[in-house]
């Protein structure tokens, strides 16, 4: 008799205690992988600066992956510490994402996959999203959504390269001049 209480008493627990260890777990998942995009993304803003050439995320989504390029090596012709200026961005000798050479991928765990897209202020799809990041650490902004299972997140990188993740969906953000004439822009 006293077995059988013990044992029921350590169902009970058990039966209390399971639920919680494997959302714990769950919770500690979606965080490495958020850690982990935001780690590929300042890698690529790295390298841009390292090795002074543009480099970029995009997303595949039939893979379920984050792909880092990097411009194509420039013709002997060029000069290959030519930056260029912001007036050429992105950059005239890329006609597409599949110019760009590819460096390295990042899987999103199942059940995490980006969705709606941005590029500077403008909306695009998931083909269309080429984040670019100069040699001067700076790039092109945006973002895109994280769904896990209707749970938001947002992938947001600004105009200087620095990217962050932000609680719910991706926010509208608008350029505005400041009084003092300075460009920046508001999330």
């Amino acid at each position: 008799m006293e077995i059988s209480v013990v044992l029921v008493v350590l169902v009970l627990f058990a039966s209390m205690i399971i639920p919680n260890v494997i959302t714990m777990q769950k919770g500690y998942s979606r965080q490495s992988t958020y850690g982990a995009l935001l780690d590929f993304a300042r890698e690529a803003r790295l390298n841009a600066i390292n090795q002074k050439t543009t480099y970029a995320l995009t997303y595949d989504s039939a893979q379920t992956q984050v792909v880092m390029k990097k411009e194509p090596p420039q013709d002997m012709t060029t000069n290959a510490n030519n930056i260029a200026t912001p007036v050429n961005r992105p950059l005239a000798s890329v006609q597409s994402s599949a110019d760009l050479q590819q460096v390295k991928t990042m899987d999103l765990a199942n059940p995490i996959k980006l969705d709606s897209f941005r590029v500077g202020n403008n909306t695009v799809d998931a083909g269309s999203w080429v984040i670019h990041f100069y040699a001067d650490g700076s790039s092109d902004g945006g973002g895109a959504e994280i769904d896990e299972n209707g749970l938001m997140q947002s992938l947001l990188i600004d105009k200087n390269g620095i990217p962050s993740i932000a609680a719910g969906q991706l926010p509208q953000t608008t350029d505005q001049v400041w009084q003092a004439g300075t460009y920046a822009q508001k999330v």
